[in-house]
């Protein structure tokens, strides 16, 4: 099977993670990490938002191509940082701590997948460190979630107050 790199629009970055599944399956993995890495490059260039299993799809990936070393440096030095940003220009339009949270959600959510490729080659510490990381950031995603929610509500509420006033007598 011949990669054919397409990433124009949300359509053909569907295409792309549909071919890099299917090079995958016949165990062609270098082929599909070499297309996910194309396709998350324009994922986090792109305006639109993609959910993070979509950007920890290549990890599994990694791991049965003999990468494992390399997977939690390519989390911290790329998939991290890139999909915080992505997720801070999703929620620009609600509160910091809504950021946040999400923000956390996202990494804890990489870290569950690096734990359970830990898993898989047996890396007994490794794996205990990332669901440590993982359960830090999901506890943290949950106290910011609940912070942002109040935000939100007293925003909505003063924007009420400042549309309709008081209330009258």
């Amino acid at each position: 099977m011949e990669v054919k790199i397409l990433v124009n629009s949300d359509k053909d970055i569907g295409e792309n993670l549909k071919l890099a599944t299917a090079l995958a399956k016949e165990n062609k993995f270098k082929e599909s990490i070499e297309l996910l890495k194309i396709t998350l490059e324009k994922i986090f260039l792109s305006g639109i938002s993609y959910p993070s299993s979509t950007h920890v799809k290549i990890l599994p990936y990694m791991q049965k191509a003999g990468q494992y070393i390399e997977i939690e440096s390519f989390c911290e030095n790329y998939l991290i940082p890139n999909g915080q940003e992505k997720v801070k220009s999703s929620f620009s339009h609600k509160c910091l701590e809504i950021q946040q949270a999400f923000c956390s959600l996202h990494v804890s959510d990489i870290y569950n997948k690096m734990a359970l490729c830990a898993k898989r080659e047996k890396a007994i510490s490794d794996e205990s460190k990332f669901e440590e990381f993982s359960k830090k950031y999901r506890a943290e995603y949950e106290e910011l979630i609940e912070q942002g929610e109040k935000v939100e509500k007293e925003k909505r509420y003063k924007r009420l107050i400042n549309r309709h006033g008081r209330g009258s007598k």
